[in-house]
């Protein structure tokens, strides 16, 4: 589990700062939509592969790897397209709104991942 773990943080440490600049000259809806729905095929790929009886702990480690980068992409794009949705005089309270948002959804999913039939 570490390992795999350590191959979905790695990305983040080898390319974190380059696809921040990256990203920072892209389109960013395209590049949200992209990496969504390429993070959605690799995830994909793993059922269809284990359904073949062809799944390796190789891919796998390369499943995480890939997904790791494109959620740097991803979560890049996303802080920096609300500029364009919101004006400059709501940027602060909408930068709120998102933060608390994420914290309740995290919050919350926790919570009610950890409920457990007690009957």
């Amino acid at each position: 589990m570490s390992a795999l773990t350590a191959a979905g943080v790695l990305p983040a440490l080898l390319f974190g700062f380059v696809i921040g600049a990256w990203v920072d000259r892209l389109r960013r809806w395209p590049t949200l939509i992209g990496a969504d729905l390429i993070r959605t095929a690799l995830l994909g790929s793993i059922p269809v592969v284990w359904y073949f009886d062809s799944l390796s702990m190789e891919q796998v480690y390369v499943v995480a790897f890939l997904h790791g980068l494109l959620t740097i992409f991803f979560d890049v794009a996303y802080r920096s397209y609300l500029h364009a949705l919101v004006s400059s005089r709501k940027l602060v309270e909408a930068n709120s709104r998102l933060s608390a948002t994420a914290s309740v959804a995290e919050i919350g999913g926790f919570s009610l991942g950890d409920c457990r039939d007690s009957g």
